[in-house]
């Protein structure tokens, strides 16, 4: 039934793009077996958890591995363990887990598994049946070309909210803090997986899997596969081994565009394209083009995509414009702002009620400000504030502290984010972030960190108590505010420290 779900699934999207003389960006990947692993009904009469029953599955000259379950049954605090003897990943399933992932696994490199029944203390009925596996053994060499606009200006990437869509061959991008997702109709099919950070595939084009912390099953999906103009899909996606979501991981997303597409917009795609280098096949990669045409439901660009492109997001200025889903090139991508697709959104994935509190001003308390202003603050990785650090009174610390003050439209909240982007023009520099606390008049310290990186991005979700940090003298004089404190021990000359983005979220 799961492969025929997926075939249908295909053929339609055949025929729909067929009768228009397009084609689809999608690419499929490996191929469904039969494999019968049944563990039978296993107890545990001991007094701590232990594995009760293990195999091995093995599929010969098998590239990765992912298994699907007929039949489970797991008794409270107990779980099936899946360990990769390829590379040790190892995924551990409870009820719970089982069900967001719809009785299958993560996938694993290698063509063997083990798989071990773990039984909780003085239980009675555990047991697991396996009847297919999913498998990739050998690929087609990519040939396809439709979507690249003369040579082919792909470049790899490694953005954290662009991910590849299995086992359909898509891509997928992470649109909001709640890790919901978008990609193409034509992607949609069962047992949908996301994955980041996507490793090189081999060198005669087999996919590689990435560790199975980047791994996230789709839980929730809306779609249409309508053809041009009318091809969308939204989903909300589970944890990863971790307890994680997509945005708690990696604390990346690019939000739905607040403007319609004009012609001659700048575009830019990420996505993960076949490719005739067959590392870079189906790895992360990007280009940049334009608005060539622009109609009610879809829009045309030049960006090079082929196949594997299909649901990838078309990004202008930061912000997602359309989804990727026909060829051609001039390329086609169906409007965010499309009724259906909007109204699906809002559906799976309503928005909260946060509002942003605007940046009202910016202060050094310590150091020198070199360059840079308010409005350096409020879009990330574009301008930046440079301040010069100063000796402390002892002459061992070289210091900078600034304060920025935001206005909440909210007089009370619920909840409180934080969002601050920073960098320094050397390592080992320790960073403080502070609010201030207005019940007690004091600095409380958010966080504190050691800087080692250009660019550091912290994003910090509900902060407890949110409301001390609301000055709520009356409506007009409502504030939050930040401050920064870094310094670095024995600098030769000092160094720069620049602050490149602040944002502050309060919902009521």
């Amino acid at each position: 039934m799961r492969s025929l779900k997926f075939a249908v699934a295909l053929i339609v999207g055949s025929f729909a793009t067929s009768t228009l003389a397009q084609q689809t960006l999608d690419w499929p990947v490996g191929e469904l077996q039969d494999y019968h692993l049944d563990s039978g009904v296993q107890n545990n009469p001991a007094i701590k958890a232990q594995t009760v029953f293990l195999d091995v599955v093995i599929i010969q000259d098998a590239v990765w591995l992912r298994i699907y379950f007929a039949e489970v049954q797991l008794e409270a605090d107990s779980f099936i363990r899946i360990t990769s003897l390829l590379d040790q990943e190892v995924q551990e399933l409870d009820a719970n887990g089982l069900a967001m992932w719809d009785n299958s696994s993560a996938y694993f490199n290698g063509n063997v598994l083990l798989v071990e029944l773990v039984a909780a203390p003085g239980t009675t009925k555990n047991r697991f049946v396996i009847d297919q596996v999913a498998m990739e053994v050998a690929v087609a060499l990519p040939t396809g070309t439709c979507g690249i606009c003369g040579p082919d200006d792909r470049v790899p990437s490694d953005e954290d909210w662009s991910a590849r869509l299995f086992p359909a061959g898509c891509t997928a991008s992470v649109w909001n803090t709640e890790s919901c997702l978008v990609s193409a109709g034509h992607c949609m099919g069962g047992n949908m997986v996301i994955q980041f950070r996507v490793p090189d595939s081999t060198a005669n084009c087999n996919t590689n899997n990435p560790p199975i912390a980047d791994q996230f099953p789709i839980t929730f999906s809306q779609s249409v596969n309508g053809g041009v103009g009318n091809d969308w899909m939204v989903m909300t996606s589970g944890t990863n081994n971790l307890g994680q979501t997509a945005f708690e991981r990696y604390g990346e997303f690019r939000p739905i565009a607040s403007a319609p597409p004009a012609v001659g917009n700048a575009l830019d795609v990420w996505g993960f394209g076949i490719d005739s280098q067959c590392t870079l096949s189906q790895t992360q990669q990007t280009a940049d083009g334009s608005m060539t045409q622009v109609f009610n439901t879809y829009f045309r660009h030049n960006v090079d995509i082929t196949f594997g492109n299909s649901g990838s997001a078309v990004i202008r200025n930061g912000e997602i414009l359309g989804i990727v889903t026909h060829c051609p090139c001039p390329s086609y991508a169906t409007r965010v702002d499309h009724s259906n697709f909007t109204a699906a959104r809002k559906s799976l994935c309503p928005e909260d009620n946060a509002v942003e509190a605007p940046l009202t001003n910016f202060i050094v308390r310590k150091g020198v400000l070199l360059s840079g202003s308010l409005g350096s603050l409020v879009d990330s990785d574009n301008d930046y504030v440079e301040i010069e650090p100063v000796l402390n009174n002892s002459g061992t610390r070289f210091i900078t502290k600034t304060i920025i003050n935001a206005r909440s439209p909210e007089a009370t909240v619920a909840q409180l984010d934080l969002t601050i982007e920073t960098g320094i023009d050397t390592s080992g520099v320790k960073v403080k972030v502070r609010l201030r606390n207005w019940d007690t008049n004091r600095w409380d310290q958010i966080d504190r960190f050691v800087q080692l990186q250009p660019d550091t991005e912290k994003i910090y979700l509900s902060i407890p108590n949110p409301n001390a940090y609301i000055r709520n003298n009356n409506s007009r004089k409502v504030r939050v505010l930040l401050q920064t404190t870094v310094k670095v021990v024995n600098a030769p000359n000092g160094y720069v420290f620049r602050i490149d983005h602040v944002h502050v979220d309060v919902t009521p």
